[in-house]
């Protein structure tokens, strides 16, 4: 269902007879700009499997995630379960709720600005003399054969075939995309 369905990416809207399907998938900490900028820290229970796999200290990961939550400027409205009519039903029913963090800075009186992708991250990035971006561009392959460098197969808009080197490689490609990627370059 998935692979005929979302092959190209995630649903973005759909008019139907019949109840939308749609997809979803577990990660590993981090935020996403999709639902409100909701955000989750990896959870204490895959912490230490995180930190023997990357051979990372804990201090090194508690400092990394630090960064990342002032990156995207998380915060959290100050609202306790008596003024959630969610958190009371969720109370109710004896179902386990929580006050996520979102990519937002709250303001009194419930105000607040919301911060998105393109904001936080990608215009920044875009200052720095080190970074640039690649639009209309489709990444067909990745080869992390090399212990010095990874190689990134593309086809720019034109339709042109190009490789990128670099050392190191951030996938973002969505839920669906970046496992698709990651299995046709052989690496999972």
């Amino acid at each position: 269902h998935v692979r005929n369905d979302f092959y190209k990416g995630g649903q973005e809207i759909a008019f139907s007879p019949w109840l939308p399907q749609f997809a979803q998938a577990a990660v590993l900490g981090g935020g996403s700009e999709v639902n409100s900028g909701l955000y989750h820290d990896l959870p204490e229970y895959l912490v230490d499997k995180f930190i023997n796999v990357t051979g990372m200290s804990r201090e090194k990961f508690i400092a990394s995630q630090d960064q990342v939550r002032s990156l995207l400027q998380i915060s959290q409205m100050n609202v306790t379960s008596e003024h959630s009519p969610i958190a009371r039903g969720a109370k109710e029913l004896g179902y386990e709720f929580q006050n996520i963090p979102r990519w937002r800075t709250y303001k009194k009186n419930s105000e607040f600005i919301q911060h998105g992708m393109i904001d936080v991250v990608w215009n920044r990035l875009n200052r720095q003399s080190n970074f640039q971006f690649r639009l209309n561009t489709q990444v067909e392959k990745i080869d992390a054969g090399k212990s010095d460098h990874i190689k990134v197969f593309c086809t720019n808009s034109a339709g042109a075939s190009v490789e990128y080197l670099t050392k190191n490689l951030v996938i973002a490609a969505g839920a669906i995309q970046t496992p698709r990627l990651l299995g046709r370059s052989g690496l999972v």
